[in-house]
Parts: C-alpha cells; structure tokens; sequence
C-alpha cells in the first residue's frame, strides 16, 4: 500500500530516539494515577524577514514554559495524539514498552515527517536495577546495495539520489523493532496497542498548525510522486488547518500486522505492494530483503 513507505525520504529521515525508565526493576508501572506530561515538536518555515521577531516571541513563550513533573510515569512523543495512546496504555495497566509501542504505532499515522512504518529507530531500556538493553531496528541496505550505487562514472555523488526516490529507500526495520519489544518486555496483546492507530488512520484525524507546517514545508516534494500527493496534498493542494486527514490504506496496513504480526508487513499482500512499488521506481528492494530483515539486541 502507498502509505506503507514513503519515497521521498529526506523529509522522514529523523530518528526518533526512545527513552525509557521503569520502576521496580521493571517496566512496569502499577498504579492508575499517570501524570501526562506532553512536548509537541512542530516545525515552521521562518522567513528571513520575520526571524528577529518570531525567535524573541518563540523564546519568550518558552521561558513562561514551566518544567514539568510526574511521580509514576511519563509519555513525550513528537505529537500529541500519539502521546495521548501512550498515557491511555499505562492508564489500562500496561508497562513503558507498552506504551512506546502502542506511541511508535500512532506515529505512524499522526506524524509522518518521522514516525512511519517504512523507517526504523532504535530503543533505549533502562530497568530501575540499573540494567540497560538498546534495540536497534533502522533500515538496512538491500542485498543488490553497492557501494557505488550513488556515484556517476567519475565517482561523484549523484545529486539528491541518495535521499530522493526508491533507490535511497532502505529495508524498513520499525514493524519488526516494535513487535520484537512488546513481545520480549511487553505485556499486553498486539491488537490492544495498534487498535488506536488504526482508528486514527481509518477516521482521520484533525490537523493542527504544526501538522500543516509539517506538510507544507515539504510541498513541492511531496508532488514529485503521485502517491504521496495523494495521501498528503489535499487534491494537489496544502491542507488547512482543522481539516482531516484520512489514510485508508495505511489503515489496512495497520490491519495486517494486527492479524498476522510481522509477517503481516515483511510477507503476504504488503510486502508484494513494498517489491512491486520499488522495482517499479527503480529500486533494489526484493522480497528477500523483507523476509530476512532482523532486530539487533546490544
């Protein structure tokens, strides 16, 4: 499906980096009472015009800020509808991984600029013990990769090909990164984490100035390939504030890892859809690639 990975990927290339730390030698937090502390990261394209005044209000407005504080947990994610699903997991009884999967799976649909499901990140564990363990599940190089695959015939790098189109595409590691974690350290059911996203994906969601900043500083890119002006162009035009934005088939996506777990992405109909879209565009990506992809505990 389309909206399974996005092939302009200069635009999703922020790692999102999580942080966890539990109580009681693990991740598991026991009472119903969660402080929510929630940080929302927008972007803005500042004109050099207005840089003076929109720093000193920005800096102005962060300064009134006040530091916040909680006594049983925390969920911070990059926008705040995926924090809300992972301040609902822990109010239901599930622990910290918990809650980062069931976040790293509405990032998914809430904020696409870096949380998707054709990326990959990593994951910090901290046990209240002192015990560490750090996943990591960011994309790989296909096997047809060459070292020179970016390089004209003079050994230059070929402008913008190493961060735009299928060829800079690597083998997605997210969908296997989470499920390694919620199956190892966490305690709830799949279907009890990805149901939110798939809610907010099949329904829609209502933008805000920050999402529509987001979407609007890539607009031009975005054009470039007709599947990704189709989902995040409202009919080849910017969203506006207040309006929905639905994802179909990033639902049904969502639906397939719900029933089948991993081979649900890296096998059957999604992973025929990834192959076919990536030879189509001139990528190396091969069935192969998805079925042998795995996580990496340190």
């Amino acid at each position: 499906p389309r909206s399974t990975l996005f092939p302009y990927t200069t635009l999703f290339r922020s790692p999102i980096l999580m942080f966890l730390q539990a109580a009681r030698g693990e991740p598991k937090l026991r009472s119903n009472r969660v402080d929510i502390a929630a940080a929302t990261l927008t972007r803005a394209c500042l004109r050099l015009a207005c840089v003076g005044v929109l720093l000193t209000a920005s800096l102005a407005h962060a300064a009134s800020e006040r530091p916040v504080a909680a006594e049983k947990g925390m969920v911070v994610s990059a926008q705040h509808l995926a924090t809300e699903v992972g301040v609902d997991v822990l109010k239901r009884g599930g622990n910290a991984i918990d809650a980062a999967v069931a976040v790293g799976y509405a990032l998914a649909v809430v904020y696409p600029a870096a949380g998707n499901l054709g990326g990959g990140g990593f994951m910090t564990v901290q046990f209240a013990d002192g015990r560490k363990t750090f996943l990591d599940f960011r994309e790989k190089a296909p096997h047809a990769a060459r070292r020179d695959m970016f390089l004209d015939k003079e050994g230059h790098v070929i402008k913008g090909l190493t961060t735009t189109g299928w060829l800079a595409v690597g083998v997605p590691g997210t969908v296997s990164g989470l499920e390694y974690a919620r199956e190892k350290y966490g305690t709830m059911p799949r279907a009890a984490l990805i149901d939110p996203a798939i809610k907010l994906a099949a329904d829609g969601f209502s933008l805000e100035q920050g999402d529509v900043d987001m979407l609007a500083s890539a607009t031009e890119d975005l054009k470039k390939f007709p599947a990704t002006a189709e989902i995040f162009l409202n009919k080849g035009q910017i969203f506006a504030t207040g309006e929905k934005l639905v994802q179909a088939e990033l639902a049904d996506t969502l639906r397939l890892i719900r029933q089948h777990g991993v081979d649900g992405f890296y096998r059957g109909k999604t992973a025929a859809a990834i192959v076919k879209a990536s030879q189509s565009g001139g990528g190396i990506i091969t069935s192969e690639d998805l079925e042998s992809y795995r996580v990496r505990e340190l």
